[in-house]
């Protein structure tokens, strides 16, 4: 079990990656790459490492077979190494004929072939579920970031980065993986066969090894333009991404104003620089591919007028070493073929890594243990001030106290803080200085999440998922009946809505709620802020889309409640603001 630790923390892949693919790419993000998928990895990583060295082995040994097989159907005798240790194995196996020898080894190649078989696919089957295991951990990471950071940095998030990051990165980044096990094992197998050759004839080895060594050194150019084009793939995907999630966005404006032709453009003129790029790279790709081809041939050339014209070279051991040279191409091209798609993986993880950087510098100060629920009371601001970044002026000082059950409605023109507020009231925003006090206890950041759970929140933004009415609502309240469902709907004048939908609760709202209307929308989204029973519902014009008649028989409803939660109320228009408790004017 030492060993193992001590061999995982050498990491084989690592040093099998970087010895023998790395012809450019030892770049600090193909290393750091590596490094981190290898520290993943730990044990199970070397046990992988092992099925690795395993499968190169047994191919050697296969191969290795072949050319007492030959020397016997050729009748070849002498006394290099490999026929003393063919007759040593024939005596021990008390075999005396030429057909029972040739049984006897065949079956012995059988067996290593067969072997070899499980072995690879045991290789494979566990780098896959490392690789997996590591994007799974990777995408967690992120999520997991994402979440601690801070509301103001999330709230100015380009949503099209973490789209881009969380699917087109990490599917990149997972072929690079799976070229990252591939390419181990074929360098390994590879580099069992270069072995191979100079046991069997040290000459040979040498002049095969240069022309290899030939070849590698031109597929530097390659390996440079692959990192290139990955990296100039990410950024412009992500810039598409971008631009169609905004004209997705403004769909509507962009249609009824003739805007189109300027986002497709645009569009036109990036995918015009990509498809340039990568018509040059599949040239050179497929250049490289034939050099390959061409090289191998010329190998298999030069072994035969080398070995059997200068080196005079038994025959037996000139085929093995052909037929050796023949398996050569397919690992040569899989090492080719998973360093490019490595290379180009390497600009992906790189925007990874700064996102995760850029994530953890926005992160939230650390939250102590979480202290017991928060008492019910007034809600009372004491002194508090508030100043986002790119505001003019300076914050006033601000005090406030909401007595329990009170429904407070909030007014005043654009731009006066009302949001803020409501921000602060939820815990979006940490008071810069004073406090925010519940029935006498300061609400603290570790009792941020107990309130939360007290509270309904519901802006002007009504944002209704891809799904059906039944998981939008239940997503505020996963407990939730259909009883209970349909009693939210009721109070705010939606049961009637959702009963002449085709399929009732079961109807797919569509992105963002597109089927429905925007009063529509805002039914939903208060419905389901209902369901959490909150103690606390801040509404943030949550009832502008609504016709006056209709926002005054909600606010009539959430009036009458009882128990009545604390509601506070953001409204632009005034006229219904008499129902209201107190109004305040910011």
């Amino acid at each position: 079990r030492r060993g193992i630790d001590r061999f995982s923390r050498s990491s084989l892949l690592n040093i099998l990656f970087l010895l023998l693919m790395d012809v450019h790419s030892s770049t600090p993000v193909s290393h750091a790459l590596i490094r981190d998928f290898a520290r993943f990895a730990g044990r199970e990583g070397a046990v992988a490492s092992l099925f690795i060295v395993a499968g190169a082995l047994l191919e050697g040994l296969g191969l290795s077979l072949l050319v007492p097989i030959v020397a016997l159907l050729s009748g070849q005798a002498g006394g290099a190494w490999w026929q003393i240790a063919a007759t040593r194995l024939f005596r021990l196996a008390g075999v005396t004929s030429g057909f029972g020898r040739l049984l006897l080894l065949m079956g012995l190649f059988g067996g290593v072939m067969l072997s070899r078989t499980f072995v690879v696919a045991q290789r494979d089957v566990r780098i896959a579920e490392l690789q997996f295991a590591f994007l799974k951990t990777l995408r967690l990471g992120i999520l997991r970031r994402l979440t601690d950071a801070g509301w103001a940095y999330v709230a100015r998030l380009q949503h099209a980065r973490i789209t881009h990051v969380m699917s087109a990165d990490i599917q990149r980044l997972a072929t690079g993986l799976s070229a990252l096990g591939s390419g181990a094992g074929s360098a390994m197998m590879l580099t069992g066969q270069f072995a191979l050759s100079a046991l069997l004839d040290l000459r040979v080895a040498l002049v095969l090894a240069v022309l290899f060594a030939l070849g590698a050194f031109g597929f530097r150019a390659l390996l440079r333009q692959t990192q290139s084009l990955g990296n100039y793939l990410a950024d412009m995907n992500l810039y598409l991404l971008n631009g169609t999630a905004q004209y997705l966005g403004g769909l509507k404006l962009a249609v009824s104003q003739n805007l189109e032709e300027s986002f497709l453009n645009d569009a036109d003129r990036v995918l015009s620089g990509l498809s340039q790029r990568q018509i040059e790279y599949a040239r050179q790709y497929v250049n490289n591919r034939a050099a390959i081809s061409v090289l191998s041939a010329l190998a298999a050339i030069v072994l035969v007028i080398v070995g059997f014209g200068w080196l005079h070279t038994p025959s037996a051991l000139l085929v093995t070493l052909l037929l050796l040279v023949s398996r050569m191409i397919a690992p040569a091209m899989l090492v080719q073929q998973s360093a490019q798609q490595f290379a180009g993986a390497l600009g992906v993880y790189r925007d990874i890594k700064a996102f995760e950087r850029e994530l953890a510098l926005a992160a939230r100060p650390p939250v102590p243990a979480a202290s017991s629920a928060m008492p019910d009371g007034p809600i009372v601001f004491d002194k508090v001030r508030f100043h986002h970044s790119l505001a003019a002026g300076e914050p006033a000082e601000f005090d406030l106290t909401i007595p329990q059950g009170e429904f407070l409605g909030i007014t005043g023109p654009s731009g006066r803080g009302k949001t803020t507020f409501a921000d602060l009231l939820a815990g979006l925003h940490p008071p810069q200085s004073g406090s925010i006090c519940v029935g006498g206890i300061e609400r603290t950041a570790a009792a941020l999440s107990a309130w939360r759970d007290r509270l309904g929140y519901v802006c002007q933004d009504s944002y209704l998922f891809h799904d059906t009415l039944r998981a939008n609502l239940a997503w505020a309240n996963p407990a939730a009946n259909e009883k209970e469902m349909w009693h939210v709907l009721r109070l705010v004048g939606a049961e009637d809505l959702v009963r002449r939908l085709p399929n009732g609760l079961e109807t797919v709202t569509g992105e963002r709620g597109i089927i429905l209307s925007g009063g529509e929308r805002q039914r939903i989204a208060l419905a389901r802020a209902l369901l959490r029973w909150p103690h606390l519902l801040v509404l943030d014009e949550a009832t502008g889309a609504i016709d006056s008649a209709g926002e005054r028989e909600i606010l009539v409803m959430l009036r009458d409640l009882a128990p009545r939660p604390t509601i506070v109320l953001i409204a632009h228009r005034t006229g219904n603001l008499d129902l209201c408790d107190r109004v305040i004017h910011f």
